[in-house]
């Protein structure tokens, strides 16, 4: 699969930003719910913990109330309406001082009963006492007469404890000793709360604490209401949508906030029409609310605080910040995206312009672009390593170019070089086969002429025993001395011959030794190209090293380039080698051929002296012939004189034999040449290829 570098750009980056932005979102989504489940935990143990303290301070004045006044020393039972008895004082100021206490009283174990009640402006505890409406305090006592009789008293007095209105009538059925308070403190060692009842003149709900009285004769009550708490728990605010509210063991409701009025206390509170009350009691609600039920008081009703909030309410704020998060995240990306495509369409186009010039490379275009530097610092360096390697492979085009105009030049000194040597291999064949043709001709002339010497050594030992017969045989000798000289003559013209036959020879050598030396001096040539070449390809190595990733095509090129340079040395060291070898050979054969041509000097001189004694010899036959009557005279020096040729043509056939060797040492020295030069030129056309 392929696609456009400006689209992989684009594409990688809204990936990444989707990535990094989906991370960022999950991220404080679970932080913000862990926080908002750390801020709810400690926020509902703060408010339970307040609440406990309150209902703490609640039940504890009633206990602790009860107590104080049952160890009061002047406790009385009634005999009347109990205005003047000892410990309303203490009562009056109890009520005074606790708002929450609706009434104190004290039951006897004779079924008297004495009780206070703070009206607190109420109505309906004024109604259903029939009292005046500015009446504070109601007394209430029921006692027994003298005559047998219960007599129930009720005086009604001012807030500043002014009797307003007082009546008695009989006293009712009510029993003190009967009541569940009394029961609950005299079966215990202490004080004892009471279940929560609704108090029936106020119709509120609220508890009893009652505590026996030091002498045991009777008990002490203290009624507490819990309006107190409704109020409390609707100050307690924790989130927008929660609810805190008390309840007791039985799951009655004790205290709602006042948004709950419709809901009647003592009632089930399973039941309060509050999704966040009822996820207290419904596990199915668990996950939509933060809730937390706290018991509080473990004796009496056994109170607990219940709170309860929406999950929302906790996690708005961090909702709100997600909101805002991917709304920042968006408006980003309305930016960003533009402006990616812009520099993604600015960075592709410098790319495809790299390719382009990458292409132009390859076609053996070396010129540059003339483009002005990007300012994207990674992209400029790309750019200048791309140029270093264009002029580099330029370099190495240059002297590609130049080594193969070497080669070629090479290849037309070697031509021109085997076309010499094979010339000169003709002539040395040449001169080889005259050289041994005149040596056969020699050596068949000296010994004709040793024949004839002894024959005329025979000749002229007769010339004494018969003179007559020495003009018939000078006659013979004249004719043969007349052959002779032709053959002499011949000799003569043939290492005449073969003097500039071996001159030519050695002119040729030493035109080979002059091309040799040529040669030598374009190996030497070879040799410094490709030292320049292995600098060069060690140049290009460096740059290609410095161009990093982009420049491993490059470094293969020059290694290559380095390898071809190192066997162009190795090849060029093996032909001065051979240079070397061929100029050897090549002076020997010009060592040898100067002592052929010596030699033929030499034989050269012989005959012009078998010449010269020829002619003698012909003068003296004239002579023989003309004064034959000398010819005893002269037999002496003739027998001289034959001895003489005799020796004459001895040296003139050791002279051909050594001629005869010296053609026979240039044929295999011009042999061992040619096989040289010929593995020479077979070594360089194997190295060429």
């Amino acid at each position: 699969m392929r696609f456009q570098f400006r689209t992989a750009l684009i594409v990688s980056s809204l990936v990444i930003i989707g990535l990094l932005s989906g991370t960022i979102l999950i991220a404080q989504w679970l932080i913000g719910k862990k926080a908002a489940d750390e801020v709810a935990h400690n926020i509902f143990g703060t408010t339970a913990s307040k609440i406990q303290t309150q209902v703490n301070n609640l039940i504890d004045v009633p206990l602790k109330l009860s107590g104080m006044i049952a160890h009061h020393q002047l406790i009385e039972k009634p005999r009347d309406g109990g205005l003047d008895a000892p410990v309303r004082h203490q009562i009056f100021k109890a009520l005074a001082e606790y708002p929450s206490i609706y009434s104190i009283y004290i039951g006897h174990d004779d079924g008297s009963f004495y009780q206070i009640i703070a009206t607190r402006g109420h109505a309906a505890v004024l109604d259903k006492h029939q009292a005046p409406q500015n009446a504070a305090w109601i007394v209430r006592t029921i006692y027994s007469e003298p005559r047998g009789s219960r007599t129930q008293s009720w005086s009604f007095l001012d807030d500043q404890k002014n009797l307003l209105k007082a009546h008695t009538e009989p006293a009712p059925g009510y029993d003190p000793r009967k009541r569940p308070w009394y029961e609950a403190a005299t079966s215990g060692s202490g004080a004892a709360l009471s279940d929560v009842y609704m108090f029936n003149s106020l119709q509120q709900p609220g508890i009893t604490a009652s505590h026996t009285l030091m002498d045991k004769t009777g008990v002490v009550g203290v009624d507490v209401t819990l309006s107190g708490l409704s109020q409390y728990v609707s100050e307690q605010k924790l989130s927008e949508n929660s609810v805190v509210f008390i309840y007791d063991s039985k799951n009655r409701i004790l205290a709602l906030p006042e948004t709950f009025k419709e809901v009647p206390l003592l009632s089930d509170a399973a039941k309060v029409p509050s999704e966040a009350v009822k996820s207290l009691f419904d596990a199915s609600k668990k996950d939509d609310f933060y809730s937390a039920g706290r018991e509080l008081l473990h004796d009496g009703p056994g109170f607990k605080s219940g709170i309860a909030a929406p999950k929302s309410d906790f996690t708005r704020i961090y909702r709100d910040m997600q909101q805002k998060i991917f709304f920042i995240i968006l408006a980003s990306l309305v930016v960003f995206v533009p402006l990616m495509m812009y520099f993604s369409q600015r960075l592709a186009k410098r790319v495809k312009h790299l390719a382009d010039d990458a292409k132009k490379i390859r076609n053996g275009d070396f010129s540059q672009s003339g483009r002005p530097a990007t300012k994207i610092i990674e992209l400029s360096a790309l750019e200048d390593s791309f140029s270093d390697m264009r002029e580099a492979l330029f370099a190495a085009e240059q002297l590609r170019q130049k080594q193969e105009k070497a080669h070629n030049e090479r290849e037309q000194y070697i031509l021109e070089f085997e076309q010499s040597m094979a010339s000169v291999f003709d002539g040395l064949g040449s001169a080889d086969k005259a050289m041994q043709q005149t040596s056969s001709e020699m050596q068949s002339i000296a010994q004709h002429t040793k024949q004839q010497s002894s024959a005329v050594s025979v000749s002229a030992e007769a010339t004494s025993s018969n003179v007559t017969t020495v003009a018939g045989a000078s006659e013979k000798m004249s004719e043969s001395i007349a052959h002779i000289a032709s053959q002499v003559a011949e000799a003569t013209e043939s290492t005449t011959k073969a003097v500039k036959d071996a001159t030519n020879t050695s002119e040729k050598i030493r035109i080979l030794e002059d091309h040799v030396g040529q040669i030598s001096k374009l190996v030497a040539m070879i040799q410094e190209i490709a030292a320049q070449t292995n600098i060069l390809a060690l140049n290009a190595t460096v740059e290609s090293a410095r161009a990093g990733e982009a420049g491993k095509g490059f470094a293969v090129v020059a290694a290559e380039v380095k390898g071809l340079a190192h066997q162009t040395a190795q090849a060029t060291e093996k032909i001065s080698e051979q240079i070397d070898v061929i100029q050897a050979s090549t002076k020997a054969s010009v060592g040898a051929i100067n002592e052929v041509s010596t030699t033929i000097e030499q034989v050269q001189a012989i005959s012009a002296l078998i010449a010269q004694a020829m002619e003698q010899q012909r003068a003296t036959t004239s002579e023989i012939a003309s004064n034959v009557e000398q010819a005893a005279a002269q037999t002496q020096n003739v027998s001289t004189q034959i001895q003489r040729l005799q020796e004459t043509a001895e040296r003139s056939e050791a002279a051909s034999n050594n001629i005869g060797d010296a053609a026979r040492n240039l044929s295999s020295q011009g042999e061992v040449l040619r096989k040289t030069v010929g593995a020479f030129l077979s070594r360089v056309h194997a190295t060429e290829g």
